[in-house]
């Protein structure tokens, strides 16, 4: 453990209801001066002991011999704003490669502070912070001045047609996801994206909003089917009836559960997007993934959430947000 006080945060990312605390998803944001400040396992220790679906770690390097630019080498007087730092995310079971809420929780966490330093910054329309991670490389969020919104840019996960639905263990998972709740009869599409370890099973179209919602998973069944190992997560996903962003009518909905990486539902999962945009955008746009096309989608957990979701690239996904800081304290040895 560090030898001075910590500085710890909780904040709600992805939030509804104009930037309410107590919507979208919870993470914990760690900030050190250094990563090797605080070992591995302590993080794994701090992650199981905060008991939020992740909590990042966010320093100014990685090491002591080396240095990215703070903030004290932001020019005021500069039209961009650019803060670079090191990011790792911790569920309490493992070190995941990415997570989206607890990028934007710490991007809150570091404008916020930023702010309280430099107040003349707030004048910006834009500041840009650079996250470099162990496993995705550099991941860029853009805060906006004027609508507080925090947007993401990380790379897409394809996601392809499973053509297993006559396997066993295909039909198992599905059973332990929406059973009994929903009948076979109503998925409409199963995907799996292999870069991201995800099972996608879109609800047919004529279904609502109150059947993803009254899905109930048998965890502990999802657990012990065979082929899931070394998956990450389910997702459930419905189409919207009248997706209009202007509206704040969601173009699609979705749920997730992550049982066998410790969290059963993850109440609001930025990374899961990168699977969902892709695959919402061909199906809205003809089969054309068009690029500059915001599509709101909202997370149907009992928190909610909302992400305004476009594909900027053909590799690369922007996920927007709000996000509210709810605690602040130190972790102590």
């Amino acid at each position: 453990m560090a030898s001075s006080p910590v500085p710890i945060y909780f904040v709600d990312a992805f939030t509804t209801n104009g930037n309410s605390a107590f919507t979208g998803n919870a993470a914990a944001v760690v900030i050190l001066e250094f990563d090797e400040d605080i070992s591995d396992d302590i993080k794994q220790k701090i992650s199981n002991e905060t008991n939020l679906s992740d909590t990042a770690f966010v320093s100014n390097s990685w090491q002591r011999e080396e240095k990215l630019t703070s903030t004290d080498d932001i020019d005021p007087n500069k039209d961009l704003a650019v803060i670079r730092r090191t990011l790792r995310w911790f569920t309490p079971l493992y070190e995941v490669p990415l997570c989206g809420h607890a990028t934007v929780a710490s991007a809150k966490v570091l404008i916020e502070n930023l702010f309280t330093e430099n107040p003349e910054l707030k004048e910006k329309e834009e500041i840009v912070i650079e996250f470099e991670s162990r496993f995705r490389g550099v991941l860029g969020a853009v805060y906006n001045c004027r609508s507080e919104r925090i947007t993401l840019n990380f790379p897409i996960n394809i996601c392809l047609p499973l053509y297993a639905e006559g396997e066993l263990w295909v039909r198992q998972l599905i059973e332990a996801t929406v059973f009994p709740e929903l009948t076979t009869d109503c998925i409409q599409d199963i995907q799996y994206s292999p870069s991201a370890k995800i099972i996608l099973l879109r609800l047919c179209d004529h279904l609502s909003q109150n059947d993803l919602k009254r899905i109930n998973p048998d965890f502990r069944k999802m657990k012990t089917i065979e082929n899931c190992e070394e998956m990450i997560g389910v997702l459930v996903t419905l189409k919207g009836k009248n997706g209009n962003v202007e509206k704040e009518s969601p173009h699609f909905y979705s749920r997730f559960f992550a049982p066998w990486y410790g969290v059963n539902e993850d109440p609001v999962c930025g990374s899961a997007h990168t699977v969902l945009t892709p695959y919402w955008a061909k199906e809205y746009f003809s089969g054309q993934a068009v690029l500059g096309e915001t599509l709101l989608a909202k997370q149907h957990s009992e928190r909610g959430g909302n992400l305004y979701c476009t594909l900027v690239a053909s590799d690369r996904v922007a996920i927007g947000g709000e996000a509210k800081i709810v605690i602040k304290g130190e972790l102590v040895q």
